[in-house]
Parts: structure tokens; sequence; C-alpha cells
């Protein structure tokens, strides 16, 4: 099955950490992921990537981020961007008046390093049926989604915790292979696009609205981030197995 076209689009980059560039950064830049909500129609995703967290552990540290915005608000210099500077040109002209650490983050990345992406989200649809074979799917190969979240990831840790537990009883003589896999596949489409749905969600709502709506969610996510209880009400499966 093909993605969906979100209709938002992302262009990213990668600022190298060194000694020169760790001694501005802010901490938040380089201990967690961050999401900057500007005024209207957009967000920054912020995220450092440290030696030992890649699935590339030869990729050099450096802090990722990427310019989201619906894909109209790019405006027509996108259609025209032909090279990773011209696109890297196109972000720092759309950080004017932004806080100076986040514009001096883009403007020292190497323009070489920008890169683009539409954002993309799959669909829920029906397993058919599976017959005999063992062979069955987890993770991104099932329910692929948007990014912001993070829960692409935490959501192809669950499958394979839920994948071992079938398999485990079946090693114990609890099931049988193929019923143990079919049990699997019933959770894995319940949730999976439950977490699908939810990651598009808050990726619509992270570009959406004017200043009131987006500081309405922007309180709301703080509020989540502090208050267990309302994360779990707000942003459903949005922690590791």
């Amino acid at each position: 099955m093909r993605p969906a076209d979100t209709g938002l689009f992302a262009i990213n980059g990668k600022l190298p950490l060194t000694d020169a560039t760790r001694g501005w950064l802010p901490d938040a830049f380089v201990t967690r992921l961050n999401l900057v909500l500007p005024r209207e129609h957009a967000v920054l995703f912020v995220a450092p990537y440290l030696n030992g967290t890649t699935p590339d552990p030869q990729l050099p540290d450096h802090v990722f981020w990427a310019s989201i915005a619906p894909r109209h608000r790019f405006g027509p210099e996108l259609e025209q961007a032909r090279s990773p500077e011209q696109l890297h040109r196109l972000v720092e002209r759309r950080l004017v008046g932004w806080h100076p650490d986040l514009r001096r983050l883009v403007a020292e990345s190497p323009p070489a390093l920008t890169g683009s992406l539409p954002i993309t989200t799959g669909r829920p649809f029906t397993l058919g049926s599976r017959g005999q074979a063992p062979l069955t799917l987890l993770g991104d190969a099932v329910h692929p989604m948007t990014p912001l979240q993070g829960l692409g990831g935490n959501t192809a840790l669950r499958d394979a915790s839920l994948l071992c537990r079938r398999l485990v009883d079946v090693q114990q003589g609890q099931s049988g292979l193929s019923e143990a896999l079919q049990s699997y596949e019933r959770e894995l489409v319940d949730d999976g696009f439950r977490a699908q749905q939810v990651s598009l969600r808050v990726a619509q709502l992270s570009v959406a609205g004017g200043l009131v709506a987006r500081t309405g969610f922007r309180v709301l996510a703080q509020v989540a981030r502090l208050v267990p209880s309302v994360r779990e009400r707000v942003f459903p499966l949005d922690s590791p197995p």
C-alpha cells in the first residue's frame, strides 16, 4: 500500500557537534527532543543525535533540525529549489525574526547537508487471510506514520514485544504457531493503526491554526508532559513498551 500524503513538507539539516558549537548551543538542543511552535502554521523539530544512540555508530554527533509546514506555506520558492543550498536559504528566510539561537542553529549547519521530504502516513487496512506460512510483519511494514511524535519507533518496539510473548507461548506449548500469529496480528492492527491516527493528529495540530489555537496546543502539550494522566488521554501510546 502506498503511503498517503499529509500535505506537510519538511526541510531538514544537521549541525555537527564540535567544541565550538557545543559552546553556544542551548542545553535543550543537545539533551532532548524539541518542538518549536511559532505563531502560525509551522513547527521546527530539533533533536540531538549522539554516538551510540543512532543506528549508525559511525555517524558523527550532530543536532538534527527540520522545518515542517503545509507545503504551500513554503511558497513558490520550494518548487524552484533545485539544490541543498537553495533549500537551506529558504529555511533561513523563514526564520527571520525568530530567536537568535534557532537562526544560528540553521545558519551554521552546512548547506550541503540540507535535505527535504514530504511527510506521509500509512492508512488503516484489513489484513487478509494469512494462510499457513509462518510469516508476519511489524513496525513500519504495517503501520508507517508521521515522525513528529516518535510513535513509529515506540510502536515497532511494542510489536516486537508482543510478538516475542506470543512466540514464547508457542515454545511453552500454550498455543500453536498459527494461532499465536493470528492473535499477534489482531493486536498489531488495533494498536498500530490507533498509534498511526494519533501520530497524524499531532502532526496536523502542530502546524494548524493561528496564535490563539497554537497557544492552547502549546499549553496542553506542556501540561501533558508534566501530568501522566493528561498525557495518556491526549497523547496515548506515547511511551515505549
